[in-house]
């Protein structure tokens, strides 16, 4: 069964390598988008906690493991700089959940594979 990271990278084309950094930057507040270039070349470790939540949350098989995956970074002391809270210079869980779920072929959201439509009974 594949993961977040398997799916995102077949359906966008992005070289496994680049996973990271292409969700991050596409989860991230709009503000932060706008100053990603430049916050991670003035500051490399910036966006350390979330590139780890989504290099979790990219070995993911399902959403329902969306929310377990979020527990450390919601209390990351990185969430403490004004920046991060108040200026939303940081990456959107919210964003983050709409891109797995949309990602993610529906028929593995349930854990079970949909099957294919029966065809009728031949009877008596």
């Amino acid at each position: 069964m594949s993961t977040f990271a398997n799916y995102y990278c077949a359906r966008y084309r992005v070289p496994p390598e680049h996973f990271d950094r292409a969700v991050l930057v596409r989860s991230l507040y709009p503000p932060a988008r706008l100053l990603y270039p430049f916050i991670s070349r003035i500051y490399p470790d910036f966006f350390d906690a979330d590139l780890d939540l989504v290099r979790t949350v990219g070995r993911l098989r399902h959403p329902r493991q969306f929310h377990d995956a979020c527990v450390d970074y919601r209390h990351h002391l990185a969430h403490t700089s004004l920046a991060r809270r108040a200026l939303r210079l940081r990456l959107s869980v919210r964003a983050l959940y709409k891109l797995l779920a949309h990602t993610i072929p529906e028929n593995t959201h349930s854990g079970r594979t949909r099957l294919a439509p029966s065809s009728p009974a031949i009877g008596p």
